[in-house]
């Protein structure tokens, strides 16, 4: 009998100390099969979710995520994502395919086995133990828990105890995104049934400190740019369609994560172009479909971590301000391209150099700059709120093009009726820049 079956069916008591065992000998030596059938645990289910879609996908789809065949699991429901954008995304598959990585350094750096042996010792994992325990009495006294879903359930989350430890030993591996992928589909997997909060929230926790909150990330000749944005584009569409508060919360996270893997490789600009396809096409949906949950928040908090992001994507914002369906997110866009603009800009140094590739950006954007200010101007929002923002962002980028003289051709560009709605509209805001040009 291998040790791990002999953790599945063994009494509570024994199961603490295998999972010990493992977690104190076995961690540094876990090949790359071990990982998987550990992944394989964590992902298994028993039950169907509460909302299963219908679609024509091969059924191999959830082995080829793994790259694993495993003729255990072919009778599984399995719950897959509709053909149509448009349509909301069904969680349990969002968020998935990443093929198994070949590391070269298996081993943990030292500095992260020091700090393992610092944040768990003996005393923690009893604790930890005993909090499963706890558990495991707790379902055993309601009646009709004592089923195989909920001895399942118990060896999670031993199985997540070892990933955790895992983690904490080889942060930097590439295998690091394998475990994420699981993690985050058992995650999404245990908000679509019903008593798996326990198991959502060791897993969101796990996500947390061992992964985004983690000191290192995966690095090395293991990351492929393909896996990257296939990842970056699950998380992004999952943060735009689903419901469920704590999912989208966690695929937003996950998207600042991969992002921030994503830049810490080193990829030339020819590999990162879909990458900045796959962002165009979902900040696209953002302006464009009425279903789309993303917060402007959230892509502000994406250009504030990633300006590099901000600077490809800045055609798309200006372009979109003046296109928006709707004046408040015509008058919300404002906000994401003030940003994106300070951002671009504040990138560049102060040297003569920089304030000439300062010029340059603006200039080269004048047009469009001066366009969206026509559309604002004769669209000039009813609420008083929206029109204070609005005179705002037309000072400025009214100042904006003064400081780098090029406040003459904005002016010049102005149809008589636009440069009369700016003396109407903007009042006293305009008349500064009005005696700049006299």
């Amino acid at each position: 009998m291998s040790l791990w079956t002999l953790c599945y069916h063994c009494c509570p008591n024994l199961q603490v100390l295998c999972f010990m065992l493992l977690s104190r000998c076995l961690c540094d030596e876990i090949t790359d099969v071990g990982l998987l059938r550990m992944l394989l645990i964590v992902k298994k289910d028993l039950r169907p979710p509460r909302h299963q879609a219908i679609d024509t996908d091969d059924d191999e789809d959830e082995e080829v995520l793994f790259g694993i065949e495993d003729s255990e699991e072919t009778n599984e429901p399995e719950v897959v994502e509709s053909e149509d954008n448009d349509d909301p995304v069904d969680d349990s598959e969002a968020m998935t395919r990443v093929e198994p990585i070949k590391d070269d350094n298996d081993k943990a750096e030292p500095s992260a086995s020091d700090a393992y042996d610092s944040d768990m010792d003996d005393d923690a994992m009893f604790l930890m133990d005993s909090y499963i325990a706890q558990l495991l009495k707790d379902r055993r006294n309601s009646a009709g828990n004592d089923t195989a879903q909920s001895q399942l359930t118990l060896f999670k989350l031993r199985v997540l105890s070892l990933l955790e430890v895992y983690l904490q030993r080889n942060p930097g591996s590439p295998q690091v995104l394998l475990v994420y992928s699981c993690l985050v589909q058992a995650f999404v997997n245990s908000h679509s049934s019903e008593g798996r909060k326990q198991l959502g929230e060791r897993i969101g926790g796990i996500l947390q400190r061992q992964i985004f909150k983690a000191k290192e990330h995966p690095k090395g000749n293991g990351i492929q740019i393909s896996n990257l944005e296939i990842l970056l584009e699950k998380s992004l569409r999952l943060a735009s369609r689903t419901r469920i508060k704590a999912v989208s919360l966690l695929a937003e996270n996950s998207a600042f994560w991969i992002l921030k893997v994503i830049h810490s490789s080193n990829f030339s600009g020819s590999e990162l172009e879909r990458v900045f396809e796959i962002s165009r096409l979902v900040f696209t949906d953002y302006f464009d479909n009425k279903k789309c949950r993303l917060k402007s928040g959230f892509i502000k908090e994406v250009f504030r971590r990633h300006p590099w992001v901000a600077r490809q994507l800045f055609d798309l914002v200006l372009e979109k301000c003046g296109s928006a369906r709707s004046e408040f997110r015509r008058v919300e866009t404002l906000d994401l391209l003030d940003l994106a603009l300070k951002l671009i800009l504040s990138q560049e140094s102060d040297t003569e150099k920089g304030v000439s590739s300062k010029s340059k950006f603006l200039k080269r954007h004048l047009s469009s700059f001066t366009e969206l200010i026509c559309q604002l101007l004769r669209k000039f929002p009813e609420k008083q709120s929206r029109r204070t923002e609005v005179r705002r962002f037309c000072c400025k980028i009214l100042h904006a093009f003064s400081s780098h003289n090029l406040l003459k051709s904005f002016i010049k560009r102005l149809t008589p009726d636009v440069y009369s709605a700016c003396e109407s509209k903007l009042g006293n805001y305009f008349l500064p820049f009005k005696k700049l040009v006299q």
